[in-house]
């Protein structure tokens, strides 16, 4: 006949710690949620950093801003004059000028196409290439009065049409559109200026 002998108790070894609490699997440590502020606290200044410099990007581009126009003077004459009334300095990349829709090389030839041959007296500047300061206006075509042209040519300058790609310093790019007809002159912004055949123009 067999006797069941009970388990003998258990006894704590030598060194064994009865006081320290069992780690719950899935709880974070101190250590890990310290990490993980400081972690998310970097990240928030980086965001941080990067928005201010994007506002101090922009804020210096405004500083800078360019913007060209157009006007017709008939007060004496006939008078296309383009003036920048922007904040920052235009930098002129190109100039096309069409009569008919078909380019021209300068004034001349614009005015030949136009009423058959330039007015006596009438003067152009060229506008290419150069670098308008903020309220610097330039002259771009002056046909004086007393020229038995010039009511012809002040009723064929809607046969006249003009584009001028300009950029700031920052290389952000812009064209002055200026259709025939009666439409009015318009600013677009561009990625980049149109690519054209520049060679012999005079603009």
């Amino acid at each position: 006949m067999s006797h069941a002998h009970p388990h003998p108790p258990h006894l704590p070894h030598a060194g064994e710690d009865h006081g320290a609490p069992a780690r719950v699997p899935g709880r974070l440590s101190a250590e890990m949620l310290a990490a993980f502020a400081a972690i998310l606290l970097s990240v928030c200044g980086l965001a941080v950093s990067i928005y201010e410099a994007n506002l101090e990007r922009h804020f210096h581009r405004a500083q800078v801003w360019p913007r060209l126009e157009i006007a017709s003077g008939r007060a004496n004459g006939l008078q296309l004059i383009v003036s920048n009334a922007g904040i920052g300095p235009a930098v002129i990349e190109r100039v096309d000028v069409r009569v008919d829709d078909k380019p021209v090389t300068d004034w001349g030839d614009a005015l030949t196409r136009l009423v058959g041959r330039p007015p006596q007296g009438a003067v152009s500047s060229s506008l290419g290439e150069r670098v308008l300061r903020p309220g610097e206006q330039v002259v771009m075509l002056d046909v004086p009065a007393g020229d038995s042209l010039l009511p012809r040519v002040i009723s064929s300058t809607d046969r006249l049409g003009m584009a001028i790609c300009y950029r700031s310093v920052f290389d952000e790019r812009w064209e002055l559109i200026v259709p025939p007809g009666t439409a009015a002159p318009r600013v677009d912004a561009v990625s980049r200026c149109p690519a054209a055949d520049t060679r012999g123009r005079r603009f």
